[in-house]
């Protein structure tokens, strides 16, 4: 029977040693979660105030309840039902609601100001000489501190069960490169002089600064470096640089460029290779290959390349073009002009891209494993708590009798079962330790993967992803939305692009275009 379906405690007269229930029709209403009882219903005239007590009383045996009943609320319902009155829904019992913990926080020591992508004069134009400040610490420097999350203490409802506190989030401070961990790993602290760079929400790394003056060249070989790189020359034809982060004068023919971090080219890239995590800014690109996860901030043109951008491709300059590429970008792309010489040399995409989406599914597929893990992890850990109390209690009594000289005889007896019992209270001891111990890890890589499909679905697009041009786009370009694309047949001046979704009127049936509209002011 559900819980707010009334229980009357009415019926034919009781048998002998029972409680003579006619004449007296109340029930129980459990409220959500079980954390309130309240009591409804009438008694006939003339009924024993003990009978009704009784009665109540057999109610809430019943009905289960055991946490949280009010002996002066019970007593006024009885009362009043005495009285003749009705009740309608008179609370007699509230649980015990959980009290929330604290989240665990890191404290940030020191400054951590990024370096400047670029100043931008009045003009609207980026100053790509602009470098910024770096927030440079010294060896020894204390540079976070974390808090540890204090759990919250678990509520009970009116039938005794737990109510568990909502989870608190729980961080671990994960120290980088020239960084170590003091404290029981709760202050992180510079091993070296360089550069702070706080990647993620609890990681810190402190980065030395490489500065070539000149080129990447033979003199200097390949770079393998974990921090910044300062060049104030070129990286010349079949050079290579790995690092975090890279400031250069150009990349030129062949050179290659891998970092973790951000690129920031003074001047052009022709005909590189390029893989960032972060944002790309150059003055021109041709002929090159580059592939980042912020934003490509380019100040006059993109000519014969391919770029694949995780946020914005945005051409600066209002004379700006694109010229014979392939630019893909989920936040959108912005130009002058897009220029094509044969169908399918210059292609823009908006949107995502499938390789993206498929990294954000397997994100969550991994969070809905970790829930059956936790699911099946609380059950067998139910049982063996269950379990070790059994037997903590059949212990108790074997060490009872062990004191009790009535039982001498059976001292060898009793030693026997001891033995046998501690190893299996040990194990099970582990075993709950254990259980505990994973639910911790569980919790917090399940923290950590929502954390990730978070930041994965801040880079989705809201609403509309635009292709907005400025200037005027040729014949024979290509705009591609996730599921749809279009072929310019005639040169369009000025317009905003992008895919929409379109109903047929007749069929019902419904469709994806890409649609061509005034530019918007915005861009």
């Amino acid at each position: 029977m559900p819980e707010d379906t009334p229980t009357p405690q009415n019926g034919m007269p009781a048998p002998e040693g029972e409680v003579d229930l006619s004449g007296i029709n109340v029930w129980l209403t459990l409220g959500e979660g079980n954390m309130a009882a309240a009591l409804s219903g009438r008694v006939d005239p003339g009924i024993e105030r003990r009978l009704v007590q009784q009665a109540v009383t057999k109610l809430l045996r019943d009905k289960g309840l055991k946490h949280g009943l009010s002996a002066s609320e019970m007593r006024q319902a009885i009362e009043l039902l005495c009285q003749g009155q009705e009740l309608d829904k008179t609370v007699i019992a509230v649980g015990s609601s959980p009290e929330p913990g604290q989240d665990a926080s890191i404290d940030i020591l020191v400054a951590t100001n990024e370096a400047q992508a670029g100043g931008q004069a009045a003009s609207g134009s980026v100053d790509f000489r602009d470098r910024g400040s770096l927030p440079v610490v010294e060896a020894g420097t204390p540079l976070a501190a974390l808090r540890p999350a204090v759990p919250g203490k678990p509520g009970r409802n009116v039938l005794g069960q737990v109510v568990k506190a909502p989870p608190v989030r729980l961080l671990r401070l994960q120290a980088g490169r020239g960084v170590s961990l003091e404290d029981d790993g709760r202050v992180a602290v510079a091993n070296v002089k360089g550069i702070l760079n706080h990647p993620e929400t609890e990681k810190f790394e402190v980065l030395d600064i490489l500065i070539i003056n000149g080129d990447v060249d033979f003199k200097v070989g390949h770079i393998n470096f974990p921090g910044l790189v300062r060049v104030s020359g070129a990286v010349l034809p079949d050079f290579r640089v790995r690092a975090h982060s890279l400031e250069v004068e150009a990349l030129e023919t062949r050179s290659r460029v891998e970092l973790t971090g951000d690129l920031k080219v003074l001047g052009g890239i022709m005909g590189a290779e390029v893989i960032a995590g972060g944002k790309v800014q150059a003055r021109y690109v041709r002929q090159s290959k580059i592939t980042c996860g912020g934003d490509f901030l380019v100040e006059s043109e993109i000519v014969s390349s391919e770029i694949v951008s995780n946020g914005k491709v945005v051409v600066v300059a209002s004379e700006g073009r694109i010229v014979n590429s392939q630019v893909a970008a989920i936040r959108g792309v912005v130009t002058g002009d897009l220029i094509c010489s044969a169908r399918g040399a210059t292609v823009v995409r908006l949107g995502l891209r499938p390789d993206f989406e498929r990294r954000l599914l397997n994100a969550r597929r991994q969070v809905s494993a970790l829930a059956k893990e936790r699911e099946q992890i609380e059950e067998a850990m139910v049982a063996q708590e269950q379990e070790l109390e059994a037997t903590e209690d059949e212990l108790r009594g074997i060490l009872a009798a062990l004191n009790d000289p009535a039982q001498q005889g059976n001292r060898e007896n009793f030693i026997t079962q001891v033995q046998m019992i501690k190893p299996l209270r040990q194990a099970l001891k582990e075993g709950v330790t254990g259980g505990k111990a994973r639910l911790e890890e569980i919790e917090y890589q399940t923290q950590r993967l929502n954390e990730k499909i978070a930041e994965m679905e801040k880079i989705l697009p809201v609403g509309a992803v635009w292709l907005d041009v400025r200037g005027r786009a040729e014949s024979l370009c290509e705009i591609r939305g996730p599921r749809a694309s279009l072929v310019l047949d005639n040169s369009t001046d000025r317009f905003s692009a992008r895919e929409v979704e379109l109903t047929d009127k007749s069929t019902g049936t419904t469709g994806f275009a890409i649609k061509e509209a005034r530019l918007r002011a915005s861009a």
